[in-house]
């Protein structure tokens, strides 16, 4: 039985996901269905933030970002759905790190402008 929330594979007669914790229905109504496993659809790939954290933030964090999550959209068309939200996890970290990692580059670049500024001024 597959959770129809995050896909994981459950024992037949599971009453909850081991992975997510959801309520499973007894009718078994949680199976594979055409297009996959349910639910692999809704699993973000953050394409568009992995891009725009490579163009506006670090380059390389982005760089990285895009592929996992271009490697999102590969595990979802072969249904496995722990290995998409694997990748989505991990192009969300890496558009986290880039973002995170531009901030700690300006404040630093800030702090060395007004240090220099002040020795100017005091010599």
């Amino acid at each position: 039985m597959f959770c129809s929330k995050c896909g994981t594979q459950n024992v037949d007669g599971a009453q909850s996901c081991v992975s997510c914790g959801t309520f499973l229905s007894a009718s078994g109504g949680n199976g594979p269905t055409v297009s996959g496993y349910p639910g692999i659809h809704d699993i973000p790939n953050h394409l568009v933030w992995s891009i725009l954290a490579t163009l506006l933030c670090c380059l390389p964090f982005g760089i990285v970002a895009i592929i996992k999550s271009v490697s999102v959209d590969k595990f979802k068309s072969l249904g496995d759905a722990a290995g998409a939200k694997r990748a989505a996890n991990e192009a969300k970290n890496w558009v986290i790190a880039s973002v995170v990692s531009c901030v700690v580059i300006v404040v630093l670049y800030i702090l060395f402008v007004v240090i220099i500024g002040v020795a100017a001024s005091n010599s």
